[in-house]
């Protein structure tokens, strides 16, 4: 799906935490979202980490109510 620069400007990603201090090699799980106004769309979203797409193994969706969470182990 293309969105206009209008309906870009509607995305807000949802911080849910600050910083996260791990052990290297340490897993961490994090929990990310943005709000979509239609769910109903075929949406294909890309998540970054540090400049590099998140693999979609280490990713799982999920929609709820307006909203995308991503849950990954990175």
């Amino acid at each position: 799906v293309h969105l206009s620069q209008e309906e870009i400007q509607k995305l807000r990603f949802k911080p849910t935490v600050g910083t996260i201090q791990r052990s290297e090699g340490s897993d961490v799980k994090v929990n990310c979202s943005i709000d979509i106004h239609d769910v109903t769309q075929d949406l294909n979203i890309l998540w970054f980490r540090n400049g590099k797409e998140i693999p979609e193994g280490m990713q799982t969706e999920v929609y709820t109510q307006g909203a995308v969470n991503l849950l990954s182990t990175i």
